[in-house]
């Protein structure tokens, strides 16, 4: 019986493992980070010295908690606000904006402005 019982912990606790390293926030961020760097990549292989990016939402991101906000609130954090942005471009000069973390500020020249839509493959 002990053996028993000690058998079904290691595969409940191998399968939460297995579980949590698909679908924890944490693991998927990663992952968004790679994908994201990868569509700025693709996108925009060169920006001029200095750019501003405007980072929108993506309306077919799914909801998923008030607290966990829209897709330009995650790549927020995903890319740690604009430093991601930086170390890609090697520029330090690189403004990043997100509509749903304040918007773009007044006195921002729109028409300079590269806007990128946050999608992700989930």
């Amino acid at each position: 019986m002990v053996i028993l019982v000690i058998l079904s912990f290691i595969l409940v606790a191998y399968k939460t493992i297995e579980i949590n390293s698909i679908t924890y926030w944490a693991a998927k961020r990663a992952k968004s980070a790679e994908f994201l760097m990868e569509q700025f990549t693709k996108e925009y292989p060169f920006v001029p010295k200095g750019s501003t990016f405007y980072i929108l939402d993506d309306p077919s991101y799914p909801y998923i908690a008030k607290e966990w906000g829209t897709s330009s609130k995650q790549a927020f954090y995903i890319l740690s606000g604009s430093d991601a942005l930086k170390l890609l471009y090697k520029d330090t000069s690189i403004e990043t904006y997100y509509q749903a973390v304040g918007g773009l500020p007044k006195g921002v020249d729109e028409k300079k402005v590269i806007n990128f839509i946050a999608k992700f493959p989930y």
